[in-house]
């Protein structure tokens, strides 16, 4: 018999994980926007989310800022 949603209840939040990805080039005037907002829409879900955030040959200080927020850096 396969489980629904409903019968799993708690536990399927549990194995929920949600991956946001951001590719980047040089957006050093939106990505603290951006972060605040992702961060604070997964407040309820904080060791469920993780923050990817693409770096695209930067030049200016997006680098710097995502730094202070806890994300996964890939640079490309």
């Amino acid at each position: 018999m396969a489980e629904t949603n409903e019968s799993l209840g708690s536990d399927l939040q549990k194995d929920v994980k949600f991956s946001v990805i951001i590719p980047t080039h040089n957006e050093e005037k939106y990505i603290r926007k951006c972060l605040d907002s992702i961060t604070k829409v997964s407040e309820s879900y904080k060791k469920q989310t993780e923050i990817i955030v693409v770096l695209n040959r930067c030049t200016d200080k997006t680098e710097e800022i995502e730094k202070s927020y806890k994300c996964i850096t890939l640079k490309n």
